[in-house]
């Protein structure tokens, strides 16, 4: 089984680096994984966005028309976006910067604050870590071990990001659980 990924966002919400993580998480799972980045000459502050398929065959072509899963964390993105998911998809969008969003017909809509999440985790830094756990405890098809290990060994080393990090991916997960 084939899923397929479109993330975006502002450059600057680790969009990138969300993408980068669940393709090194389904790696380390023995998952085929393919990563398709696109972003604006200006990066911090312009817009971002990348595709992401995950199978446990071999992947044909990263990039696709419609996704699985659309990830949008502002209106921009909300508002380019929203009509690629497919039929029966699902489109998780991020509440605090996206005001009454609605999903096209047939699709789910998952909304989640990040900017009160992030606060309970402890940085506002931490939207993509904490949708990265809500990613893999939702959809299941990295193993959320895998994810968390590979997260924390990619995002630094000091001891108070280790914390702040895990907390965030922990917190995601949580949130995943209200929408199975």
């Amino acid at each position: 089984m084939e899923n397929s990924y479109l993330l975006a966002g502002f450059g600057g919400q680790g969009i990138q680096t969300l993408g980068q993580l669940m393709v090194y998480a389904a790696n380390e799972a023995d998952k085929a994984a393919t990563y398709l980045p696109a972003y604006g000459g200006e990066m911090r502050g312009g817009t971002s966005n990348c595709t992401v398929k995950i199978s446990a065959d071999e992947i044909g072509a990263p990039a696709a028309k419609s996704y699985d899963y659309v990830v949008v964390l502002n209106m921009p993105s909300y508002n380019r976006f929203k009509d690629t998911v497919k039929p029966s998809g699902t489109l998780i969008v991020n509440s605090s910067l996206i005001a009454d969003a609605k999903a096209p017909e047939e699709v789910k809509l998952i909304e989640i604050d990040l900017s009160e999440l992030s606060k309970e985790a402890g940085s506002a830094l931490t939207g993509n870590i904490i949708m990265l756990g809500l990613l893999c405890a939702y959809v299941g098809d990295i193993p959320q071990e895998a994810a968390k290990e590979v997260m924390l060994k990619k995002m630094g080393k000091k001891e108070e990001y280790i914390a702040m990090n895990s907390k965030a991916f922990d917190l995601g997960v949580r949130q995943a659980k209200a929408y199975a």
